[in-house]
């Protein structure tokens, strides 16, 4: 019997190729598939394992917007005058 796992999104998965290479062999060694539904992607044809390494490689870029992305949040919270981080905290 063939057990399937589906992630709840794909970029939640792994956000390394390397990482999901090493879950990708993992998976074939003890004999089960990863399945990503909102793609068709499953890693048991031929043709599943390649794309997914090539889905995966945009994970680097993804990060990377990520943190952008943060830095330019809190960067408008900072020019509102909004504090940020943690609460002053009460003295004696």
């Amino acid at each position: 019997m063939t057990r399937r796992r589906s992630p709840p999104r794909r970029d939640r998965l792994s956000r390394a190729r390397l990482d999901l290479s090493a879950l990708i062999a993992s998976a074939h060694k003890q004999g089960w598939a990863l399945v990503a539904l909102d793609c068709a992607l499953e890693t048991r044809p031929p043709a599943g394992e390649p794309l997914a390494n090539v889905l995966a490689s945009f994970a680097p870029c993804e990060r990377r917007l990520i943190s952008l992305r943060t830095r330019e949040a809190l960067a408008r919270k900072r020019a509102q005058g909004v504090r940020l981080g943690r609460p002053p905290t009460m003295s004696p």
